[in-house]
């Protein structure tokens, strides 16, 4: 995927952020440590549209080398991801739909669409990677297999009263495509739920969640402009918390055509941004060698924003072990790293860090007493005890 205009405004102007060097995918487990070593590398470049202030990445890998058959994310097996998909089912079934049923795409295993199902709604759902389609059909979910606004699902017009993605607007590199399918699929009147990743709070602590799955990195201001130029209104836009901070949008669908662009209204300091990334970055590198090196240092929660922090700065070389809740990354191997993901035990160690920050409450209740000190990575270097 290589695309030189701006994915939410088309007209770019873009501007280079930060380069990140050759990256692994953040997606990828490898059945061996040899392999995991080896593993490809793609260039990581992060850019702004000096129109719209949209971050992407602009130059990825195929779409098929990061959603296909062996999908390493299952919603379902991160129990803070369960209860916040259950909190977002209420929260939609308390809007005023115009129309009883609801398209969700990139529904991974279908943890969101049973909630919306409990509520006596009437679902349907599409997601591009098969092995999690099967989960959700597994529980009489009615799921398409494929890219949704890039196959014809036989969807007719105007039949949905709601569509609604989590954390999917990011990993699409055409976004109009999509946008255009969602209106078209809407009922007059009907309403788009997206959430997505606040671009606001990305740069520069918590850039562990820039990675080639991730496109797009939208603020209050790129999504909305996006959205307008795609014929809807914009209802509402709130802050959450999923994955440290995202930003939870209500859009509806209109007939009108925006006839003006709109402008860009925050600009980003790119020179500032590299300055202090630099910095962070650095700050990890001499925290590895000067006090962890030679200690026994774990990591827990091996996500894919665990494996480009440890790609990203030194850590990666000195940890011993990784640890992760979700039985469909345990008994593989990290990507650069080698390191074996494995379930925690419950047995005495050194130091651990906390790489999946944005549950490390959930975390550090299964942790405590196990080891000497507890450390945070992300935003900042924080130690817990």
């Amino acid at each position: 995927m290589s695309n030189i205009k701006c994915r939410g405004c088309f007209e770019g102007d873009l501007e280079e952020v930060y380069n990140f060097g050759d990256m692994p995918l953040a997606g990828e487990f490898l059945a061996n440590a040899t392999d995991a070593k080896a593993c490809k590398r793609y260039s990581l470049i992060l850019n702004v549209c000096k129109s719209c202030g949209l971050m992407q990445i602009n130059n990825a890998p195929p779409i098929h080398k990061i959603f296909h058959d062996n999908y390493n994310y299952a919603t379902g097996e991160i129990a803070p991801l369960v209860q916040h998909f259950s909190n977002l089912a209420r929260f939609i079934g308390n809007q005023n739909l115009s129309k009883n049923n609801i398209l969700e795409f990139g529904c991974n295993d279908g943890t969101h669409l049973t909630a919306l199902k409990d509520l006596g709604l009437h679902v349907i759902g599409v997601d591009a990677s098969l092995n999690m389609v099967e989960r959700a059909r597994a529980k009489g979910l009615d799921v398409h297999h494929g890219f949704f606004g890039s196959h014809d699902f036989g969807i007719p017009n105007n039949y949905f009263g709601a569509v609604t993605c989590s954390n999917v607007f990011a990993h699409i590199d055409d976004i109009a495509q999509v946008s255009r399918e969602v209106h078209r699929i809407l009922v007059d009147g009907g309403l788009f739920f997206i959430e997505v990743h606040n671009g606001n709070e990305l740069l520069p602590n918590q850039y562990d969640s820039i990675y080639h799955e991730h496109l797009t990195y939208f603020t209050e201001d790129s999504i909305t402009t996006h959205l307008k130029i795609m014929n809807f209104d914009v209802i509402s836009i709130d802050y959450t918390e999923m994955h440290g901070s995202g930003l939870r949008v209500i859009a509806k669908k209109t007939n009108a055509v925006t006839a003006k662009m709109l402008r860009n209204n925050s600009r980003f300091e790119t020179k500032d941004l590299r300055r202090e990334l630099d910095s962070s970055i650095s700050t990890f590198n001499n925290w590895a060698y000067e006090y962890l090196d030679g200690r026994l240092v774990d990591i827990y929660g091996a996500s894919g924003r665990a494996q480009m922090f440890l790609n990203m700065t030194s850590l990666g070389k000195i940890i011993d072990k990784a640890f992760d809740d979700a039985p469909i990354r345990q008994g593989k191997y990290l990507a650069g790293i080698g390191k074996l993901v494995e379930a925690f035990n419950g047995e005495k160690r050194d130091i651990c860090i906390i790489t999946a920050w944005n549950y490390s409450e959930s975390i550090l209740n299964k942790i405590k007493g196990y080891y000497k000190e507890v450390y945070i990575a992300l935003p900042k270097i924080a130690r817990i005890y």
